[in-house]
């Protein structure tokens, strides 16, 4: 009997299916967090382009084309030094650019446009999300161009990801190790008739019974069909 043995089929099948479902929920693992980052980068970037519609509607000129802020932004942090929420007003002609109390005298370095940055071009060198735009202000029939620009440190996009790809590796792992259970008792089940079969063989043997009996999954039934036919014809030999 050991040498027709080929290992266990119940351990080979709960192998197969703990393997199958890490590599599922980890491929899943992986959409999830690259869809979540998208989302909320998307989000950012629109409230970014919200603040920055928000302060181009505060802006003022004179005669002489200088441009002022008259008025307070709504969000807090703008006020608030090193909060890590930035604006930014260059104006031409200007010899240095409108900055929020947030930026503390710091001028952001940031292409026209929106995306992100890499290091080294918001306040004390940090990556960031930006909304910038060119817009021409009226100056008593002067037009007068003004970029504008908002931004966010990356940081807390970053903080946020991390936080939602530890939540899902826990909820990931949950998942699996229940799913793995499930698939155990989908093992033991999917296997008794093999194992009655086994007690039914053993009955024979021990002229206990002269065929196989009982009730076979459609899978199994020809098999023991076969043996059936097979101890008949062995009987009438």
């Amino acid at each position: 009997r050991g040498g027709m043995s080929g290992g266990s089929l119940r351990l080979r099948l709960l192998v197969a299916a703990a393997v199958s479902i890490s590599l599922a929920l980890f491929i899943a693992g992986l959409a999830l967090s690259a869809i979540f980052e998208t989302e909320v980068k998307d989000r950012v970037l629109g409230e970014l382009n919200n603040h920055l519609l928000q302060l181009v509607g505060i802006l003022e000129t004179d005669a002489a084309g200088t441009v002022t802020v008259d008025g307070r932004m709504a969000d807090p942090r703008f006020g608030r030094p090193e909060s890590g929420l930035y604006w930014q007003v260059e104006a031409e002609g200007a010899a240095e650019p409108l900055l929020s109390s947030s930026l503390l005298e710091t001028a952001l370095t940031v292409p026209e446009g929106r995306g992100e940055t890499g290091p080294g071009n918001g306040f004390d060198g940090e990556p960031l999300l930006y909304v910038s735009r060119l817009i021409t202000l009226d100056a008593d029939g002067k037009p007068v161009k003004v970029r504008v620009t908002t931004a966010v440190v990356k940081k807390e996009l970053s903080e946020a990801i991390a936080g939602f790809r530890t939540s899902l590796a826990w909820s990931l792992s949950a998942l699996a190790l229940a799913l793995t259970a499930a698939a155990f008792l989908q093992v033991i089940v999917g296997l008794r008739p093999l194992q009655l079969m086994q007690k039914s063989l053993a009955a024979i043997r021990a002229g206990e019974a002269r065929k196989l009996e009982g009730e076979f999954p459609n899978e199994i039934a020809p098999l023991a069909a076969e043996f059936n036919g097979v101890l008949e014809a062995q009987a009438q030999s």
